[in-house]
């Protein structure tokens, strides 16, 4: 199940990145659906308005994994595509690769020069440290369960160790310590959190997804002008990132600009 859940945060950032570029599709973050308890096609297009849904399962077979993913169309809640991947479980690299580009092969989407860069920016292809990786933001998926911010990260740490460059894993990695840090009121972990992130945008200062991070940092710190100047940064290289615009609502929002704030949520 941790596996299972670190690919599908895997698949959405990477839809993600690919509607920052491409403007083609809006992705709804996989913690929100598991957040709204949304299990249907039909709860997708009621809460979200969602025109299409990506449904999927895998099955292990000693060493292979098996990935089925099925496009459903959400007004008559009929499947219109579906694709199955089979892979070697110790390969990594190639799972993830071969979900992801499935996914954009379902959706029948044609990928800008821009988009196939983003995809790779960040990335590792360590396989050990890419497994540490997606079990880490497996568990921190599930941060309500207890132990699982700790094991999320010690898992990502191992990823950083495997592979020094990793900045996705130090991004993550910062997620995690910011995460302890709120549940145990902690400075020491408050400060590992920001040296990841940073850490991160060192190792790639493109890094969206890091910098995003940061203004979520600042903002819930008490930093609302950092954050606002880091979600603007964020804005300037990917302006369709929804969720630049929801933490640049909320560091607005901190220091009672509450028509940018509105304004922002509205973008979101």
């Amino acid at each position: 199940q941790t596996l299972a859940d670190g690919l599908v945060e895997t698949l959405t950032s990477k839809l993600t990145q690919i509607e920052e570029f491409q403007g083609k599709l809006m992705v709804v973050p996989a913690s929100e659906v598991r957040d709204r308890k949304i299990s249907s096609a039909d709860a997708a297009r009621r809460i979200y308005g969602a025109n299409l849904v990506i449904t999927g399962s895998a099955q292990r077979w000693s060493d292979r994994i098996q990935f089925t993913l099925n496009l459903v169309d959400t007004a008559t809640v009929r499947q219109i595509a579906s694709r199955t991947f089979d892979f070697d479980a110790g390969n990594p690299i190639a799972v993830r690769d071969g979900a992801v580009n499935g996914a954009v092969r379902l959706l029948a989407l044609k990928l800008s020069p821009e988009s196939s860069t983003s995809l790779a920016a960040g990335e590792t292809f360590t396989p050990r440290a890419y497994a540490q990786y997606l079990e880490g933001i497996g568990y921190l998926a599930r941060y309500d369960l207890s132990g699982n911010v700790d094991r999320a990260i010690a898992s990502l740490s191992a990823a950083t160790r495997l592979d020094s460059q990793y900045a996705l894993a130090f991004a993550a990695l910062g997620q995690a310590h910011w995460r302890k840090a709120k549940l145990e009121s902690s400075a020491a972990e408050a400060q590992l959190a920001l040296d990841s992130i940073q850490k991160a945008i060192r190792l790639d200062p493109r890094a969206v997804d890091a910098r995003v991070k940061l203004g979520d940092f600042y903002s819930e710190s008490g930093r609302p002008q950092e954050a606002i100047q880091e979600e603007q940064n964020v804005l300037r290289m990917a302006p369709e990132n929804a969720e630049a615009y929801r933490a640049l609502g909320q560091a607005y929002a901190a220091v009672h600009q509450d028509d940018q704030a509105e304004a922002a949520y509205r973008a979101a």
